[in-house]
């Protein structure tokens, strides 16, 4: 029993510190509340900052990016929690000064911003715009806590609303601070972040000289990446409410009610969820600006969320040309190269933008050209027609540029070594597709060869099971009876080789000629029959018995009667044919 707690003790602790296990992304992914309240964009490098519930920053490593109709690839270069990091925040702060604003609200609206401007840090920076007949620039950004106090402490109310000519104002402010920074060459990850806060009751008052709709000031929000903050006086009507709310969501920003008893902590509340939010500095292959708005999505295990609006329309100047930085060949894949790019280009998928040398000469085609741009690796796969063999390789290209602004050709050609797969064995794979016609002419010249060496020898005889050049043809010899009479005779042979031979032969009372090995004389002809027939002696005179041969015996031209029982006299001179071999006998 006790052993069974123990076990169950152990599973519980287990399952207990799996729960605090959970990758950032899960716990970034699984937040309920996570939203995308701002991209800063310096091009290649977009600074991205997530506001999550549980205030976790999610691995780098782990989140995915994407901006809709580019084609461009982002890498998620870093991924902190915005006060661990050097980066500072601008707050541009936004305040009505409108006689529609009851004493004791304007009071505690200027209060709040004290209170603000005392907790920021030294890195951090705040700037106090008025709106009300004029727009005008209170404090700027160096103003120190006591110069901030006397500046609030002596601004009136005034009758008027220009409330979008001064959001304007902090978009003005923004492209001004970030000149600056271009100008003194800040990295991006040490820029500065741009916060707009407004103190208001949203009214606009028509008739007071505005010149800039709300359409006009959110769309140079969006395209400053600036999100707006807003404090609404609880006294505005709902329906100013409902439209103020909505106008600052689409900014990246969000929508308060103005607390007057909470006028010391409600701005420095703000600042402290600013402080907690996740940045991710994303970086981009290519510094290309747009003049349309773009998406921009982060995905996180199972969570993505969207940022619209996002205009790329500010880029740091790129004069670097691109260079090839390898070529290598693919595996095995004595046809396939790989080039890789120090950076993202363009027109690297065109085939005919490359020329591939092998020792100068020697020129490969490449038949197809793919190329891919992913987590900072920039490639194009060329397919060549003919396999690499081990040599010095020269790639030049054509009309290859990077993705940026200016288009910088790819500069210089890549030369180096290249294995291939030797010599011999890619002579002999080219020949692959010609080994048919190559074997047909080698079997061709080996039978041509065989021809005239038998021609030269006078054909082929078979004796005694053997093949025997018609010149070295040896007689065989066959002794039918001690008391036969003995003959002997020259045989001319002629038809079977191309010129006559002559062949002494002893008759020992009979001898047999045809075709069969066990014949006395036999001959590879297929004319001739196997026992084709038969030379007798006969008190010395010499006859011939055809041996119900299929072609028949021939004797000076006159056809024998078959049958071994028949015999004709043979004369000396005589010709015997016999299938395709004549015979000129003498003695």
């Amino acid at each position: 029993m006790e052993k069974r707690r123990g076990i169950k003790v152990l599973l519980f602790l287990l399952a207990f510190v799996g729960c605090f296990s959970l990758l950032p992304q899960q716990l970034w992914a699984k937040s309920k509340e996570v939203t995308i309240s701002q991209a800063d964009v310096y091009l290649p490098d977009i600074s991205v900052y997530v506001e999550t519930a549980d205030g976790k920053a999610c691995g780098k490593d782990e989140v995915k990016a994407k901006i809709s109709d580019t084609g461009v690839s982002l890498t998620v270069k870093s991924s902190d929690i915005f006060s661990d990091t050097d980066r500072g925040i601008y707050y541009h702060v936004l305040l009505d000064i409108s006689t529609s604003i009851r004493a004791d609200q304007f009071d505690a609206m200027k209060k709040s911003i004290l209170a603000l401007k005392k907790k920021i840090r030294k890195k951090d920076r705040l700037s106090v715009i008025t709106f009300g007949k004029e727009v005008k620039e209170a404090a700027d950004g160096n103003s120190s806590y006591g110069e901030l106090s006397k500046v609030l402490s002596k601004i009136k109310q005034e009758k008027g609303t220009h409330l979008y000519e001064g959001i304007n104002t902090i978009t003005e402010q923004v492209n001004a601070q970030k000149d600056k920074e271009i100008k003194k060459e800040v990295k991006a990850e040490n820029s500065m972040r741009n916060i707009g806060i407004i103190l208001t009751d949203w009214q606009e008052i028509k008739d007071a000289g505005g010149i800039t709709s709300q359409e006009e000031s959110l769309k140079s929000l969006q395209e400053t990446g600036t999100p707006l903050y807003g404090f609404c006086l609880k006294t505005a009507k709902d329906t100013l409410q409902d439209d103020m709310g909505a106008f600052l969501r689409k900014t990246g920003g969000s929508f308060q009610i103005f607390n007057e008893g909470k006028k010391d902590t409600q701005l420095t509340d703000l600042n402290k969820e600013r402080l907690k939010d996740n940045v991710l500095l994303i970086h981009s292959s290519a510094n290309k600006t747009y003049d349309e708005e773009k998406v921009l999505e982060l995905e996180a295990g199972e969570e993505t969320v969207k940022k619209e609006h996002l205009y790329l329309n500010r880029a740091q100047s790129d004069s670097k040309k691109p260079t090839i930085t390898s070529v290598k060949q693919k595996g095995k894949d004595a046809k396939t190269i790989v080039v890789t790019f120090s950076e993202d280009v363009l027109s690297a998928d065109n085939k005919n933008n490359y020329s591939i040398l092998r020792g100068g000469k020697h020129t490969y085609t490449v038949s197809e050209a793919t190329y891919t741009s992913d987590n900072e690796k920039y490639q194009a796969k060329l397919v060549l027609n003919d396999k690499l063999v081990k040599g010095k390789y020269t790639v030049e290209t054509h009309n290859i540029v990077d993705n940026t602004n200016e288009e910088n050709p790819l500069d210089t050609s890549w030369s180096g070594e290249l294995d291939g797969e030797g010599a011999f064995k890619a002579f002999y794979t080219s020949l692959g597709k010609f080994w048919a016609i190559i074997l047909a002419v080698i079997v061709f010249a080996v039978l041509l060869g065989i021809y005239l060496y038998i021609r030269k020898h006078r054909g082929i005889m078979v004796v005694q099971d053997k093949m025997v050049l018609g010149d070295k043809m040896e007689q065989k010899k066959h002794i039918k009876s001690d008391q036969s009479t003995t003959k002997n005779v020259i045989l001319s042979v002629s038809g079977i080789a191309a010129d006559e031979k002559e062949m002494a032969v002893q008759i020992n009372g009979s001898i047999i000629i045809g075709r069969a090995s066990f014949c006395d004389i036999y001959f590879d002809d297929l004319k001739m029959s196997g026992q084709h027939f038969a030379l007798l002696v006969q008190n010395g005179d010499i006859f011939l018995s055809d041996l119900n041969s299929t072609n028949g015996t021939f004797v000076d031209g006159k056809p024998v009667e078959a049958g071994p029982e028949v015999t004709v006299p043979v004369a000396n001179g005589s010709t015997i044919e016999a299938g395709s071999v004549t015979f000129v006998i003498r003695w």
